[in-house]
């Protein structure tokens, strides 16, 4: 029970969480913003205790209103309390969402500045391990994660916590993957602003060369250093390697050949040229030959008038229309379908701070609020459950707002396309 007593006037009301909770979309309990509103206002202050304990110790709690796109308001245990919520209060489960959701970090892996033209630079803190940061001092190499996220599955920033304290204020660091999506989306930038008349879309070529040319203007960084010193994109001017050499090189991937010798190369197209990098077979035969045109990023050293891998290669596929950056197969075949519709389609490479924190898979545009589309195509994997319900139950909030519109395609269904194409379709039949 929540024990509610208006302070003003003296006057107590005795409730329940029923009365502060509604059903969200998916059945589940939620905050109801409605009726925790009217006893946020300042002119009515209020103490609110919890009753959930057996030896009558009464828990302390307060009303949190956090603007997070637009407000939300739910109820939150009080730092200080001497006392703790009983293992079946509901509490706990009202709460879900938000405490599987605290931010680990404050400051972003990501930032951006302005430079002297007044363009936007991007600048990433990386892990020391990736990207030839730490090779270039001569340190010893190790095979780090090629990870697209700054953080683990379920530890994304969605929302700062009132618990949460100074020490959690360091910046994030970003796996190598992170440094090349950033550098993708400056490439993509320049690519759709340079655009020839005429040219409505986009290719993976016009990607490449956007990535070469923004390199050049040093609107790319990491650790607050122009990544042109540890980077090349295959150009045929570069003729000149110092032997030692530690580089990332991005580029299309064209293929794995095996050379006279059984040594395995990976073949790299860059501006108007090809080059090859010795690979072990171990990790070239993992590259699947479906992949060729896709973007290719490597760690390479320059030994013996030969580039070899130092680290695995991370790849991306970049689908039609405008080579646009998708995360698996499932993810390309939605994007397929999502593009023939009317809508706007966006594809969030980065997290979206008005929507809490969360990274959708793609941002359907056109209706009076934003469509968020979830792919969930992993089955049989228990961490990757947990984030999707997490993710999940965040949602049902929003929607329950009016904030969003929600789609969903899930493989572990079995009628998981079918119900996502039949909601796409009274989806876009709003737009008429």
């Amino acid at each position: 029970m929540v024990l509610i007593r208006y302070e003003y006037d003296n006057e107590t009301l005795k409730g329940d969480y029923d009365e502060l909770t509604a059903f969200g979309a998916r059945g589940k309990k939620v905050w109801n913003k409605e009726a925790l509103v009217k006893y946020a206002e300042p002119q009515r202050p209020v103490h609110i205790v919890c009753c959930c304990r057996n030896d009558n110790q009464e828990v302390n709690m307060h009303i949190v209103e956090k603007p997070i796109g637009s407000h939300r308001y739910y109820l939150a245990t009080n730092p200080k309390s001497s006392g703790k919520h009983s293992p079946d209060c509901p509490k706990h489960v009202l709460d879900d969402p938000f405490k599987k959701a605290k931010a680990v970090y404050t400051k972003s892996a990501v930032q951006f500045r302005l430079n002297s033209a007044g363009e936007s630079v991007v600048d990433v803190s990386i892990n020391p391990f990736a990207g030839g940061i730490r090779e270039q001092n001569g340190e010893p190499i190790d095979t780090v994660s090629s990870d697209v996220e700054q953080t683990k599955p379920g530890r994304k920033i969605y929302e700062e916590s009132d618990e949460m304290s100074a020490s959690h204020s360091r910046r994030a660091k970003a796996e190598f993957g992170g440094l090349i999506r950033e550098w993708y989306l400056i490439g993509r930038e320049f690519a759709l602003s340079n655009r020839k008349n005429g040219q409505t879309h986009i290719n993976r070529r016009d990607i490449i060369h956007g990535m070469w040319r923004e390199m050049l203007n040093d609107r790319v960084l990491a650790n607050e250093q122009s990544i042109k010193n540890i980077s090349f994109v295959p150009h045929k001017s570069i003729t000149q390697h110092r032997d030692g050499d530690r580089k990332i090189l991005v580029g299309l991937f064209e293929g794995v050949d095996t050379t006279a010798f059984g040594e395995m190369q990976i073949n790299i197209r860059g501006i108007n040229t090809i080059w090859s990098v010795s690979a072990p077979p171990e990790l070239a035969k993992k590259i699947d030959s479906k992949t060729v045109n896709r973007l290719i990023s490597v760690r390479a050293q320059w030994r013996n008038e030969d580039w070899r891998l130092t680290h695995k290669p991370f790849v991306v596929l970049l689908t039609d229309p405008d080579a646009m950056w998708v995360e698996s197969e499932i993810e390309m075949r939605a994007y397929a379908v999502l593009s023939k519709t009317r809508f706007e389609v966006q594809k969030p490479l980065r997290i979206m701070e008005d929507l809490g924190g969360l990274r959708p898979d793609f941002v359907l545009i056109g209706l009076d609020r934003p469509v968020i589309v979830e792919v969930y195509g992993r089955v049989g994997d228990p961490d990757y459950d947990e984030h999707k319900e997490l993710k999940q139950g965040l949602y049902d909030i929003y929607e329950s707002e009016q904030r969003i519109y929600y789609l969903e395609w899930d493989l572990s269904e079995k009628d998981g396309m079918a119900a996502f194409l039949e909601r796409l379709r009274e989806l876009e039949s709003k737009l008429d």
